[in-house]
């Protein structure tokens, strides 16, 4: 299961994700199983290694991960020049954003739950 949380208001969303917590189970057993990931320096095989790895002693595995989706707009936004060099990073950028949504509309596991954390995602973002 893939949820986003996002906009303007933090406390909203930490209170959304405190309630995703709440509904997996006991947090002492989930702290076990839950892992952070910042999204301006995850790598696509770190994400998904770790949304594939089985939860341990809970019924899931919770990923967090804050900014991923920010990430994208920003390298967009940066990375725009001219000539063969911008032609390049943008090539990048691109792949880099679908390799992160081929797999997330895949799906990730059932034992998981993936939390996309964002502040305001604008209309410009890939």
């Amino acid at each position: 299961m893939i949820y986003v949380l996002a906009g303007p208001d933090d406390y909203s969303v930490s209170q959304a994700l405190e309630t995703i917590k709440r509904e997996i189970g006991d947090a002492d057993v989930l702290s076990m199983s839950t892992t952070v990931l910042e999204g301006q320096n995850c790598s696509f095989s770190e994400m998904k290694v770790t949304c594939e790895t089985i939860p341990f002693m809970s019924p899931k595995r919770l990923v967090i991960i804050n900014g991923l989706i920010g990430r994208f707009e920003s390298q967009g936004k940066s990375r725009r020049s001219k000539g063969t060099a911008g032609r390049t990073k943008k090539s990048a950028v691109q792949d880099e954003v679908t390799a992160f949504t081929d797999f997330l509309t895949a799906g990730v596991p059932d034992s998981t739950i993936l939390v996309l954390v964002e502040g305001i995602i604008s209309g410009e973002n890939p």
